[in-house]
């Protein structure tokens, strides 16, 4: 019976621990990149598209019955041959040419099936494709053959694939937890089916209504992440380790202490004015660029300088450069540089009708575009070449 006993409470410790999740720890860098968006801020106006690009490749996506996507896609991954596109309803798969090859996900309510789908991630190594449907996991392959669904166990809307094995996600619900309890992202394993490691949110006070996604980001292979209401960006070394990456600098600029009532009344709220939040973050060889609700912040790895390009509109659609390099469309705010960066190419679109918008300074290869153009065609890629 002693010796049962000892086994047991040797035992016991063991089993909690292979259970609890760990949370991830934090690391000091020694080398920091310092973003200071306050005094870009002050200096904000609008910058032409050649301060950060080089030339612009475009791919119209082809048309088909099969293949209506909306007017806001929201996501986009290109590999070396193929293209992936998810409009908020389904995952259109593409070959590197524009060409249709076939959807990925169905709406509907079987095991195979999303009903809400919010987001879409793709594994290049495995060739998966992973569709968020709230608080459910699917993957699918390239063809879009059906392979596995993975409970979650809390609501997310968006997420990143870290790497062949884990899932980073977002908690949408993390803002409403006691401080303390508050997990704005998890790191949740597909070999296993479980969350193994939580990235703690810093803020101790109460969490005003906002939208306040953690920015996720990739780039030349590895995983960075930023909590919505920290300014510091980390660099994922693995799921329980976090390293100081790019800290950024707010001066009189401030994380909002009230509720956003803009959503609700559709006018613009007065305590919005020095109130500062970053929704996305991408990175090339060069730059980081936050989009943020003040403009677009363009940091220079090379010289430590920091520029912000303001928000301004241009037809019914909001841009943040103009476009010297082929005279076509500027680049959009809501969602530019929220796509992928690879090989220095920074993934955006225009909608087909943009480019009809557009006249008097355009290039041959804009006219050459439109000539193969309808305006109710399908979006078109940009794939902007940023200089090194």
């Amino acid at each position: 019976m002693k010796l049962f006993l000892v086994i047991l409470a040797t035992c016991i410790p063991g089993l909690c621990c292979g259970q609890r999740v760990v949370v991830s720890e934090k690391h000091s860098s020694s080398q920091v990149y310092e973003i200071d968006v306050y005094a870009a801020y002050k200096n904000a106006k609008v910058y032409s598209l050649s301060t950060i690009a080089e030339s612009i490749e475009y791919i119209p996506l082809e048309k088909t019955k099969d293949c209506i996507i909306g007017t806001d896609p929201g996501n986009i991954f290109i590999t070396s041959t193929d293209i992936f596109v998810f409009d908020f309803k389904m995952c259109y798969r593409f070959d590197r040419n524009g060409k249709f090859q076939n959807q990925i996900g169905k709406i509907g309510r079987g095991p195979e099936e999303v009903v809400r789908p919010m987001q879409v991630a793709v594994d290049s190594i495995n060739q998966w494709v992973y569709l968020l449907d709230y608080e459910r996991l699917v993957r699918y392959n390239y063809e879009g053959k059906f392979i596995k669904a993975f409970n979650l166990g809390f609501y997310s809307g968006q997420m990143l694939s870290h790497n062949s094995h884990e899932v980073l996600l977002d908690d949408t619900f993390y803002q409403h937890a006691k401080p303390g309890k508050r997990f704005s992202a998890k790191f949740f394993s597909v070999d296993n089916g479980k969350v193994i490691s939580n990235m703690a949110c810093e803020k101790k006070d109460k969490i005003p209504f906002s939208m306040c996604n953690p920015p996720m980001y990739k780039y030349n292979g590895d995983t960075f992440i930023k909590d919505y209401w920290d300014d510091m960006i980390y660099r994922v070394q693995d799921a329980s380790n976090l390293k100081t990456y790019a800290a950024i600098e707010t001066g009189k600029l401030k994380h909002r202490d009230s509720d956003d009532q803009s959503p609700i009344t559709g006018k613009v709220d007065p305590k919005n004015k020095m109130v500062i939040g970053i929704d996305f973050i991408s990175e090339t060889d060069r730059f980081i660029l936050l989009t943020a609700n003040k403009g677009l912040f363009v940091y220079n790895k090379n010289t430590g300088e920091t520029i912000c390009t303001e928000h301004f509109k241009e037809g019914e659609v909001w841009n943040n450069f103009t476009n010297d390099v082929t005279g076509g469309p500027g680049t959009r705010s809501n969602s530019f540089p929220r796509y992928s960066i690879q090989n220095n190419l920074l993934v955006t679109y225009h909608n087909a009708y943009e480019f009809f918008d557009t006249e008097g300074n355009e290039s041959s290869q804009i006219k050459k575009l439109k000539s193969k153009l309808s305006p109710d065609d399908n979006p078109v890629l940009a794939l902007i070449k940023i200089k090194k």
